[in-house]
């Protein structure tokens, strides 16, 4: 149960995963289901109420919980684990967060840098009011398409177009 919760959580936060999605969930959730059945058959049964299967019990929690995160994937963007520490610098370090910040840092194919959406998120944040709100501005400095419309016209919308953990990011920004 902790493995498909987990999942249903990443794919919220991180929902770039593509047709590896197809492969990757299944494997996870077998290989979940192996250390469970080994870590049952290595131990005894009279273990299970005690202080030690309390451990165990844990253990196998915490090891299943780690394979998920170590084989979620994700299309084009880096790890998950990597996502997570670049936002959690981007928001400890805002101060270091320029105007420069508004424009995503991309390599000549077009894809983005290095932390450059954990700091896109935290300049928004931070300057949202020196945005244009005459719809020049477009979120991810994207174009348009029928099912997501990237044109701010108001602060209200920066955080309703979010995507995924940009949103939690956004998120703890307003609580800080």
């Amino acid at each position: 149960m902790p493995t498909i919760l987990l999942l249903y959580l990443l794919v919220q936060l991180f929902p770039y995963t593509s047709l590896m999605r197809l492969i990757m969930f299944p494997l996870i959730v077998m290989i979940n289901a192996g250390i469970i059945f080994i870590a049952g058959q290595k131990t005894e049964k009279k273990v299970t109420h005690t202080v030690k299967g309390t451990l165990r019990n844990a253990l196998i929690i915490l090891l299943t919980l780690l394979v998920t995160i170590a084989l979620y994937p994700q299309a084009s963007d880096r790890h998950i684990v990597v996502q997570i520490k670049d936002g959690i610098l981007a928001i400890r370090h805002s101060e270091d967060i320029t105007p420069k910040d508004l424009k995503l840092n991309k390599d000549q194919s077009g894809k983005i840098i290095g932390d450059s959406n954990e700091r896109y998120v935290v300049a928004l944040y931070k300057f949202r009011q020196d945005i244009p709100m005459d719809g020049s501005f477009h979120i991810y400095e994207k174009a348009g398409n029928r099912t997501f419309d990237p044109v701010i016209n108001n602060e209200k919308q920066i955080p309703e177009k979010l995507m995924g953990f940009h949103k939690l990011m956004w998120w703890v920004l307003e609580r800080n």
